[in-house]
């Protein structure tokens, strides 16, 4: 199997459209009945949702925190 990368049978294969748009609107569905007002900022609950279904199709994700602005306080509760 010199030369091989696995890419070719990857692209041979064709999607599943209707299981695609299936798993579309679930997520979207999803996030769209999370609490992510702003303020006070409630995105963690959502950015988390997407961090779970893309690492489990084995996308890598990075989360960034915002620095707090100077007077701005945060409770370890508040998470």
């Amino acid at each position: 199997m010199a030369g091989t990368t696995g890419f070719g049978q990857a692209a041979a294969r064709k999607p599943e459209w209707a299981r695609l748009q299936e798993e579309t609107l679930q997520h979207y569905q999803a996030l769209l009945r999370m609490d992510t007002s702003d303020p006070p900022g409630y995105e963690r609950p959502a950015a988390e949702y997407l961090e779970q279904v893309l690492e489990r199709d084995g996308i890598g994700v990075q989360s960034f925190e915002p620095e707090p602005k100077p007077g701005q306080r945060r409770c370890p509760a508040e998470r």
